[in-house]
């Protein structure tokens, strides 16, 4: 499995996914560099090995493998398990919330109201950090 985020890689490793799944979690990066040589070798020698793509909304994580610019091989059996921006706009959740970028002060107020209406503390964690 390839993540976009090191840290969240290190969270599910930390909990144990890579064990109980029986798959290298790695990020987009390489990390960690250690295991780095072994995947890619993996990958060139198993190429019906799925690998999946964890990522964030807008992220172009598939594109940017396709293109040669990360340390993996740009032909592999990707699967994409990343939510598109389509998919995360029909989220009931968000409903309400205007098409606006999380810099947006707007958005970031509308998020804030949701996440305070649903009795939560604070404001959406990491997404408006001055709201």
């Amino acid at each position: 499995m390839l993540i976009d985020e090191e840290v969240i890689v290190d969270v599910l490793v930390a909990y144990g996914f890579h064990t109980e799944s029986r798959m290298l979690v790695m990020a987009e990066t390489g990390y960690p560099d250690y295991l780095l040589a072994h995947a890619v070798r993996l990958m060139r020698d198993q190429p019906e090995l799925p690998v999946y793509l964890l990522h964030a909304v807008g992220n172009n994580m598939h594109k940017r493998l396709a293109s040669g610019s990360t340390p993996w091989p740009a032909m592999g059996n990707y699967v994409d398990l990343g939510w598109n921006e389509n998919m995360v706009r029909k989220l009931p959740a968000l409903r309400g919330i205007p098409d606006k970028s999380p810099d947006d002060r707007r958005f970031c107020a509308a998020a804030d109201a949701k996440w305070r209406a649903r009795g939560r503390g604070g404001g959406p964690p990491d997404l408006c950090p001055d709201v």
